[in-house]
């Protein structure tokens, strides 16, 4: 299973944050990982909503974790910046079967091996990356 760039992109700031254990500014972080700051602005503001973070203004403002590292289920991230329920595409547009019909055996075998990378993921935490 393979995750898009925004999703790789909130790790890296929800880690850089973690390592910091206190506010960063955006420009700092997107500086320090060759991140383009206008999209990790775009990030950060979903995992604000999300629970991830918080922000503070001012002259030591910035970013910083809503909660401890331990706390942060990478599957969790992804599945706020994606915005999935499910990864698997659907046959049908790859013309490879009928995908609509409950006894399509790769939807079968494809829904168990998300099954597994989900709950994989799920046991991963933010304080494991760091």
């Amino acid at each position: 299973m393979l995750f898009s760039t925004k999703a790789h992109y909130a790790v890296v700031l929800l880690s850089a944050l973690a390592k910091a254990d206190k506010s960063l500014s955006l420009r700092l972080v997107a500086k320090e990982h060759g991140l383009p700051y206008e999209y990790l602005e775009k990030i950060a503001q979903e995992l604000k909503k999300g629970g991830f973070v918080v922000s503070s203004r001012g002259a030591s403002g910035g970013y910083s974790l809503a909660k401890k590292a331990q706390h942060i289920k990478i599957s969790d991230v992804v599945k706020e910046v994606e915005h999935v329920k499910s990864n698997i595409r659907n046959c049908t547009k790859q013309n490879v079967c009928d995908c609509r019909k409950a006894s399509c055996d790769k939807k079968v075998a494809w829904n168990k091996v998300e099954k597994n990378v989900w709950e994989s993921l799920s046991k991963v935490v933010l304080k494991d990356l760091i």
